[in-house]
C-alpha cells in the first residue's frame, strides 16, 4: 500500500541507530539482501542518515551514532509535537529528546514511555515518512512488548486518543475505529522488552532461510499468530531483532 499522509497517533517512521561506519555498511548490505532495501543518503548534510527504500518509497531510516546498539525506534505521527512531548511527560514518560527542528523535514523528539520503553513523535514537514505499508519490503505492524502491556496500552491510548481493545492472552490492540494500529503484548523472555515493527516479505520460508545463510540467528523459527505466522531473528552487525510476516491473504 503506497501512502503519503499519516493519520495523527500512528506510526509513522522506524529508524535504527548504530555505532559507526563499518558497522553502518555490514548492516546495509546484510538488510539489502533480506528485504531489498536500497539506500538514499540524501544530500549527504544528514549526519550519516541514510532512508532505505522500496521501490522509491521511504521504508526505514539508519542512522550513525556513538554508542548505537542496532536498536530501532518507532516514531508516532502528531500534528504538535512539543504538546505531545508535554502529554506524554504528564502521563509518566521521560522526555529525553527535543523537540528538534530537522532541517525542512520536520520536528522530532524522544521519550522513554511508563514501562521503559523509547519511542520517538515526529511533525512531518517535508518528510511524510513511511511511503510504503503492507507490502513485502515494508512495514505492516507494530507490538510493544513488555512485563506491562496494560499500562503500555493506557499510555498510548492516553497520548494518541486511539482506543484500546483486549484480543485475550494478555494482549491488547491500539485501534482507530476499526483499524488496528498496534499491539501490546507480554514479555516473552525471546526479545528484548521494546517496540518490534513487523515486515512483511514475499516468502517466511525463504526469508528465514535466506537471513540464516547470511550469518543471522534465528529467533522464532516459526510461530502462529491470529491469522498468520511470523519469523524473529537478529542480524549479524549488532544483534537487534527483525520480525517478518507473510503477505496477507488477498
Amino acid at each position: 500500500m503506497l501512502i503519503d499522509e499519516h493519520r495523527e497517533g500512528t506510526p509513522i517512521w522506524v529508524d535504527i541507530g548504530v555505532d559507526d561506519a563499518d558497522q553502518k555498511e555490514s548492516l546495509a548490505q546484510f538488510l539489502s539482501a533480506v528485504f531489498g532495501w536500497q539506500w538514499d543518503a540524501g544530500d549527504g548534510e544528514m549526519g550519516g542518515y541514510t532512508f532505505g527504500l522500496m521501490n522509491g518509497r521511504p521504508a526505514i531510516g539508519l542512522g550513525q551514532t556513538p554508542g548505537g546498539t542496532g536498536e530501532s525506534v518507532t516514531y508516532f505521527s502528531t500534528s504538535d509535537v512539543a504538546a505531545s512531548l508535554a502529554k506524554a511527560v504528564e502521563l509518566g514518560a521521560t522526555g529525553i529528546v527535543g523537540p528538534v527542528l530537522v532541517r525542512e523535514f520536520g520536528i522530532l523528539a524522544y521519550a522513554v514511555d511508563p514501562v521503559g520503553v523509547t519511542h520517538g513523535l515526529w511533525q512531518a514537514e517535508s518528510f511524510k515518512g513511511f511511503g510504503v505499508v503492507q507490502e513485502p519490503g515494508a512495514a505492516a505492524w507494530f507490538d510493544h512488548e513488555s512485563a506491562s502491556p496494560q499500562a503500555a496500552a493506557d499510555y498510548y491510548r492516553a497520548l494518541t486518543g486511539h482506543e484500546v481493545a483486549s484480543v485475550g492472552g494478555g494482549e491488547m490492540v491500539l485501534r482507530d475505529g476499526d483499524t488496528w494500529i498496534a499491539s501490546f503484548s507480554p514479555t516473552s523472555g525471546v526479545i528484548p522488552v521494546g517496540w518490534s515493527p513487523v515486515y512483511v516479505v514475499e516468502s517466511l520460508e525463504h526469508t528465514r532461510e535466506l537471513a540464516r545463510s547470511l550469518g543471522a540467528t534465528i529467533l522464532v523459527e516459526e510461530q502462529e499468530v491470529p491469522g498468520s505466522r511470523i519469523c524473529v531473528f537478529t542480524d549479524p552487525p549488532t544483534g537487534h531483532h527483525y520480525t517478518i510476516i507473510p503477505p496477507a491473504p488477498a
